[in-house]
């Protein structure tokens, strides 16, 4: 056996390891990880703005869809909040939300869906991702009811 031969075998069976403990890596590790190892920010994904996604909505919600949401809220309707949310997740596309938030796509499906009930670290990451603020205002008259 040449030494050229040698040196080809030694680095055919390097790369194969470098394959090997790459793929050990990215089964123990999470997207946030990764990136670090990868040499990408370490920011966490949802503070990040939102990447564009083709064939689904990558621009400012419409303000239709703001005032939908902010009646929803204002109505303390838990399901309404919750499919609104959960469509407008849906149409800026489901596996970019997962990837601004670090949540499993299959989770937020879950928890977005009708009958969901999402954690609220969820609900703020979400808003996040699509680019909206939730804001607190005192009102006038505090209703107990709710």
């Amino acid at each position: 056996m040449g030494v050229r031969q040698l040196a080809r075998q030694l680095d055919a069976i390097e790369r194969l390891l470098c394959v090997r403990h790459l793929v050990a890596i990215q089964k123990h590790t999470t997207g946030q990880e990764m990136r670090f190892l990868e040499g990408l920010p370490s920011q966490p994904d949802f503070l990040e703005a939102p990447a564009a996604k083709e064939g689904k909505s990558t621009g400012a919600l419409p303000e239709s869809a703001i005032q939908d949401l902010n009646a929803a809220l204002a109505s303390g309707d838990i399901v309404r909040i919750t499919d609104l949310l959960g469509a407008l997740a849906r149409n800026r596309g489901m596996s970019q939300i997962a990837r601004d938030t670090n949540l499993a796509r299959e989770s937020l499906y879950r928890s977005l869906d009708a009958g969901g009930n999402p954690e609220f670290a969820t609900v703020l990451k979400v808003l996040t991702s699509l680019g909206i603020d939730l804001e607190v205002r005192k009102t006038s008259t505090p209703d107990r009811d709710r």
